[in-house]
């Protein structure tokens, strides 16, 4: 029946072409319910016939989405300078401008840009902050205590807290405002009396100025990739032998999750080794039960992020979906191994097939081949990892 109906679209399409309605509408519409289908290089034809008919910023936009999303980086880019040239200074274009300029490591500009997400005052601090503190322009931070906002998912926090260290360069105080299920994490890894972490907006310490956490790099530039979290010890018991985390899920509520997300049976043709579940949140309590590895099931039963830090450190390697477990195991400077998805990938882990990264220097990207498709060189790299460590114990 669904193909039937799909047919019957496509022939709807047809006749509309012929004359019965306005064809740059037509071509348009269609467009955008085939990018909704992920059938993006029919959309990307649809969209090239309609600039036949009118050349507006709408259809740029979203060639330039489409190119992204078939990893044509360059050609996005131009589509989105297209766009702007016919409708300047729009907010989602220069934003969405920004993230393919970062993706491909144009960093000046793409910064500069990047502001553009907060541009409406909807963010945590324009909410909260705005008109209580003034926002920090790059003014000179000597003997000055700033206020350090939150912003987007707990993966952001943890890659941008880095920036604690270049902070403390000038400033005589930081006052970093994080998720409470980070505040544990961050306290132990930096001087108390240099660095307050808060977890609410109710008391707002005296500072001389705020600025989003987002918004450093414009100013300082991209961080060293060192080691800039540490693990509180812990006395949890662990397997003998090589220990490899897994965390093969995100969060469901995220826009891209269908895409990043993978299924456990999917790791079946993994090597034998001791496996170590670092999924906290999953949508099929059974999925491990089920699963062909041996796995030990710590994840479900970790608490905030120190708890997780304290497992991950005991670990010779993390596979991880794009989730804020790769960000914390790259943090933490232990190995880790990213699945990036075929299709939507985050602007930060750089063009499709990029094989490092220069957030973090002991992690390697893998890129499904195909949507929601195991790298296959992830079981042959596994393979070989797992007999190096059992040479060396």
């Amino acid at each position: 029946m669904e193909v039937l109906k799909q047919i019957a679209k496509e022939l709807r399409l047809t006749r509309l072409l012929a004359g019965a309605e306005n064809p740059l509408d037509v071509l348009f519409d269609y467009s955008v319910k085939l990018i909704k289908q992920e059938r993006y290089p029919e959309a990307l034809e649809l969209l090239q016939e309609a600039l036949l008919y009118a050349d507006i910023p709408e259809i740029h936009s979203n060639m330039a989405f489409v190119s992204s999303r078939l990893h044509n980086y360059d050609q996005a880019i131009d589509h989105y300078r297209q766009s702007l040239k016919l409708r300047p200074n729009h907010p989602g274009t220069l934003h969405d401008l920004s993230l393919e300029l970062l993706r491909v490591g144009q960093y000046a500009e793409g910064w500069k840009l990047f502001e553009n997400r907060n541009i409406f005052d909807t963010g945590f601090s324009d909410r909260y902050v705005k008109g209580r503190l003034p926002r920090w322009q790059g003014e000179d931070l000597v003997g000055k205590k700033i206020f350090v906002s939150k912003e987007q998912g707990f993966g952001d926090a943890i890659q941008f807290c880095r920036y604690i260290y270049t902070l403390l360069d000038e400033a005589a105080h930081v006052y970093w405002l994080c998720e409470p299920a980070l505040v544990n994490l961050f306290t132990q890894s930096f001087d108390p009396q240099d660095v307050t972490f808060v977890d609410s907006f109710e008391t707002l310490p005296e500072c001389d100025y705020w600025v989003y956490q987002m918004s450093l790099p414009m100013y300082f530039g991209n961080s060293s990739s060192y080691p800039y979290l540490k693990a509180t010890p812990t006395d949890q018991i662990m397997p003998v032998g090589t220990k490899i985390g897994l965390a093969w899920k995100g969060n469901s509520r995220h826009a891209n999750n269908a895409n990043r997300s993978m299924r456990l049976s999917q790791f079946d043709n993994f090597p034998n080794a001791n496996y170590i579940s670092l999924q906290k949140l999953n949508d099929d309590p059974d999925e491990i039960s089920r699963s062909k590895l041996n796995i030990c099931d710590i994840g479900r039963n970790l608490g905030d992020f120190d708890e997780t830090a304290s497992v991950i450190d005991q670990l010779d390697l993390v596979i991880a979906v794009d989730t804020a477990i790769a960000h914390l195991t790259g943090s933490l400077g232990k190995p880790c191994w990213v699945i990036l998805p075929y299709l939507g990938s985050d602007w930060r882990w750089g063009p499709y097939g990029t094989k490092t990264t220069e957030l973090y220097e002991n992690m390697r990207l893998y890129w499904m081949p195909a949507p929601k498709t195991l790298p296959v060189d992830l079981i042959e790299d596994l393979t070989e990892f797992i007999a190096q460590r059992q040479k060396m114990l």
